[in-house]
């Protein structure tokens, strides 16, 4: 089963920790999907000796999350420049502020894809979150930037979730299973998503 098979944009989120991108990854594999990490392409940037790059590094090193403007201009560069015929894509942790999801609507409908735009919600605790973040023992994932990050996650994150809610785009996922079980409730309900959609067109 290949899922919209004109285009798909599935963007997952969920506090830190609670394997957007393993599940991203995953989804990828299964569905020959793109992955877009915004974190990943802000860790790159920050990197760069540039003013921008500096600024994005200050913000990484505190937990903090991106202007959506920049947050944008990061993965709307990758889709600009792809070379793809179709667009196939699995955002991991965008988007992060209701401007990115805007944006996300917007850039997707000039390409024909805005009512293929999915949201999966990996839902975990906070107290969970902060667990594995300590466990896993990344350099970025101090005490102080761990906290930063999940009050950034409720400023933000939980607004952005209501708009894919109030636009029926959500997908809430039980995170706190194991990977495995993870994985089948998201290829299960994409599935039920995927097949309402072909009915609809139909």
């Amino acid at each position: 089963m290949i899922p919209f098979k004109k285009g798909i944009v599935i963007a997952f989120l969920g506090r830190s920790g609670s394997g957007k991108g393993t599940q991203a990854n995953l989804l990828a594999k299964k569905f020959n999907l793109r992955i877009i990490s915004t974190g990943n392409l802000a860790r790159d940037f920050s990197k760069e000796k540039s003013m921008s790059g500096k600024l994005i590094a200050q913000i990484l090193e505190k937990g903090g999350f991106l202007p959506h403007w920049l947050a944008s201009f990061l993965w709307m560069r990758e889709i600009i420049q792809s070379q793809e015929p179709f667009l196939r894509i699995a955002f991991e942790g965008s988007p992060r502020k209701s401007g990115e999801a805007r944006d996300i609507d917007e850039v997707f409908n000039f390409y024909g894809l805005k009512n293929n735009i999915i949201a999966f919600y990996i839902n975990i605790s906070r107290q969970e979150a902060i667990k594995r973040l300590l466990a896993r023992g990344r350099e970025d994932d101090t005490k102080k930037a761990i906290e930063n990050r999940l009050d950034e996650f409720e400023k933000f994150v939980i607004p952005v979730i209501e708009y894919y809610k109030k636009t029926k785009r959500l997908i809430t996922i039980n995170g706190q299973q194991s990977v495995e079980d993870v994985f089948k409730e998201i290829v299960k309900k994409l599935k039920v998503k995927n097949d309402c959609s072909i009915r609809k067109r139909n």
